[in-house]
């Protein structure tokens, strides 16, 4: 199992270029057409496209934060399962609500938190890889790692 991209980042990103890329090129030509028609024409569709690129940009940038590929693609991750337990973490909702997060401590003293409830069926010395995607925290002395189910090496284990 190799790394894979997170498909949600790729998709987002792909329409960011294009919708910049689009309203920059319309921009330059509402911008020529203005110039041309000495600013009776163009002026208003070269404002809107340069806001839409703006918007584009501004979003483009806050969907690819932090710069770095490591925390937009899948890694294989694993090993043998030490002992694995399981905390509920706080939505963050005005409503309420909390989310369950199984934790597997692996025998070289490596923790992922596994965001799955097939990690909940999960023993002491199973062989586990979790797709794991770093995690950016602010101020943390290390990023952490955000995990889904990868394969069970048990016989008749599920996969990824």
């Amino acid at each position: 199992m190799s790394q894979q991209w997170d498909v949600g980042y790729l998709i987002w990103m792909i329409i960011t270029i294009v919708v910049t890329a689009g309203a920059f090129l319309t921009v330059i030509g509402a911008f020529i057409t203005a110039l041309a028609t000495r600013g009776n024409r163009g002026v208003g569709v070269m404002l809107a496209a340069a806001i839409v690129m703006v918007v584009a940009g501004g979003l483009g940038t806050w969907v690819a934060w932090p710069f770095d590929g490591q925390y937009h693609r899948y890694q294989p991750l694993g090993g043998t399962v030490a002992s694995i337990s399981s905390r509920l973490i706080a939505s963050g909702t005005t409503n309420g609500g909390s989310t369950q997060k199984f934790v597997l401590t692996f025998t070289d003293g490596q923790a992922l938190g596994c965001n799955d409830t097939r990690c909940s069926a999960v023993k002491a010395g199973d062989d586990v890889t979790l797709m794991c995607e770093r995690t950016y925290q602010w101020n943390a002395p290390s990023p952490g790692w955000d995990c889904n189910w990868g394969i069970d090496h048990r016989p008749g284990g599920t996969s990824f």
